[in-house]
């Protein structure tokens, strides 16, 4: 899609003057200050792709604001999700359902993946990185360190899966 001068401009203009709030409402929601830059930028990178609704918004204001409650909602979701799954293999492997025991349950986890996913999702899911900020300590860029993270999401999904079908068979017997 072309973005054309004139929206270019419109959204600038909606940027400058609501990126202050936009970014406060998403620190508080987030509490993270990375977190909350990105879910700012993601707002604008969507404002760009759905620019016919932007447009035809009676209040251009809310709809970005909607738009990154929406964000913050999903940056929310998809940690708890991993968190949840985490607390689980947990649970299920070790009879604990607290973190604490560090190095137990970063054991666990790292066998059904490779080390290096496991600190990727380490960094993202529990530590609350950025994806600016990961891709900052691992030496590339923002859309290699984007593709990083989301195959490591896929492959902990997948042998999430595997592994907690194996269990729930080895409970059933």
């Amino acid at each position: 899609m072309d973005i054309n001068e004139k929206y270019l401009q419109f959204i600038e203009t909606l940027y400058i003057k609501n990126a202050s709030l936009l970014f406060h409402y998403a620190n508080i929601v987030l509490s993270n200050a990375s977190l909350a830059e990105e879910a700012v930028q993601e707002t604008f990178v969507i404002a760009c792709t759905k620019q016919h609704a932007l447009e035809n918004s009676p209040n251009p204001e809310g709809w970005i604001m909607n738009t990154l409650k929406n964000v913050c909602r999903n940056i929310q979701k998809n940690r708890n999700y991993y968190l949840t799954r985490i607390l689980s293999l947990n649970e299920s492997v070790l009879g604990t359902t607290t973190l604490e025991s560090d190095n137990l349950w970063e054991t666990n986890v790292q066998d059904f993946i490779s080390k290096e996913d496991f600190m990727i999702l380490k960094k993202v899911i529990l530590d609350g990185y950025s994806y600016k900020d990961l891709a900052k300590e691992l030496d590339i860029s923002l859309e290699a360190c984007k593709k990083r993270v989301q195959r490591a999401k896929q492959r902990f999904r997948k042998n999430y899966d595997k592994i907690t079908h194996e269990i729930d068979s080895r409970d059933r017997i």
